[in-house]
């Protein structure tokens, strides 16, 4: 048996580089708070898959599976379930919480996960042989075969053109339904207005390239040679996704309401009339456009933050210019697009109690009182 000696390089520091990041990008999208977000928990699913596959390449790529050839391709059949969670990341974003029956979707990765087993149960010899003739084909090994046929459906042996075909399928779906929202909200799909559309755009666009890459790659350099050049590129997404989450992180600003309280345009204890039309302008942009009302946690606290505007400017200038307070300013948008989603034929499928989580409501009964408040009809008498 040949022996392999480990080498790290810069492609390997940066892939496990990407590897621990995408992990703790994972934990803090699936920690107990963030995952209440439906969203939240297939990009840290998608961003631990992310690790998996690069930590097996990372092994591979320098040697160190043969140290412990048992793990060779422990990751291979996640590759089936980049696609469901790159497009159902999508479309919770866009048309919020889905049904279960999305999970179907994972129906390919299940069934590849199971057959995938002829290959884990092979003896450490003859897996520790199939790994160094796939990564060091110039080596002399001594072939070894396997106790029983690892492929009788020749799945793995055009794995790499099953994965292109149903990425394919998902990419065009997931690019479909975002260029179908930027012109509900009738704006270019170029613009930069929309916080949200234009995430889930430039990271449909990563993604995108990084399956070019596998292309080239897989026609190229062929088998799985260049597989540290993918995750490289995986590793590059996990980072620029990182990024993406700091910069709307509000750590960052919570420190910053003193300095903005004493600044000159805000230093008066009375606003002027601009000052209030300005932060107006702001208030309505961030629900209008950001829709923040359909966070659960919404509050003055957290907004004030968000847009570095002190609380107490934000209660004066709802009140004085809509008569309301913060709570019925919010309320406003929500029952508005709860109206518009009980009159959608679209979102017949969706429970009144539903309806309440995806316009930010934790609660049916506040939800039922408010709306009743404002329509002069509950929930399900507006919706007949």
């Amino acid at each position: 048996m040949v022996k392999i000696e480990p080498n790290i390089n810069v492609f390997a520091f940066l892939i496990l580089l990407g590897v621990v990041q995408g992990l703790i990008l994972s934990y803090f999208f699936l920690n107990k708070k963030n995952r209440l977000n439906q969203p939240n928990i297939f990009i840290g699913l998608l961003m631990l898959v992310f690790s998996l596959i690069s930590l097996d390449i990372f092994l591979c790529y320098t040697g160190y599976m043969a140290k412990a050839p048992y793990f060779d391709n422990f990751s291979e059949s996640l590759s089936f379930s980049i696609g469901p969670l790159f497009y159902i990341y999508i479309i919770s974003s866009i048309k919020g919480k889905l049904k279960t029956i999305q999970l179907l979707h994972f129906l390919p990765f299940i069934f590849y996960t199971i057959y995938l087993l002829l290959y884990f149960v092979q003896p450490a010899d003859y897996k520790y042989y199939a790994y160094a003739h796939t990564y060091f084909p110039d080596m002399d090994h001594e072939v070894i075969n396997p106790i029983f046929n690892t492929d009788p459906l020749y799945l793995r042996k055009y794995l790499d053109e099953i994965t292109m075909l149903q990425l394919s399928l998902y990419y065009i779906l997931s690019f479909v339904s975002i260029v179908n929202s930027f012109r509900m909200e009738k704006v270019s799909i170029f613009t930069g207005r929309y916080k949200n559309l234009s995430w889930l755009r430039n990271f449909t666009i990563s993604l995108f390239l990084l399956f070019l890459i596998f292309i080239i790659v897989t026609f190229t350099l062929g088998g799985d040679i260049g597989d540290y050049l993918i995750s490289s590129f995986m590793a590059l997404i996990i980072y620029g996704t990182s990024v993406n989450v700091i910069r709307s992180s509000g750590f960052f600003t919570e420190h910053l309401n003193t300095a903005f309280t004493v600044s000159k345009k805000y230093a008066r204890s009375s606003l002027s009339e601009e000052d209030k039309a300005e932060i107006l302008m702001k208030l309505k942009d961030c629900m209008e456009n950001e829709r923040y009302y359909k966070s659960n946690i919404a509050s003055q606290s957290q907004i004030s933050k968000k847009l570095l505007i002190p609380v107490h400017h934000i209660s004066q200038v709802i009140n004085e210019k809509l008569n309301q307070s913060f709570f019925e300013f919010i309320a406003t948008y929500r029952i508005k697009e709860a109206e518009k989603l009980l009159l959608n034929p679209d979102y017949n499928h969706l429970t009144v109690e539903e309806i309440a989580e995806e316009v930010g409501y934790i609660s049916k009964s506040a939800f039922n009182k408010t709306f009743k408040r404002i329509t002069g009809k509950t929930p399900s008498e507006y919706r007949t």
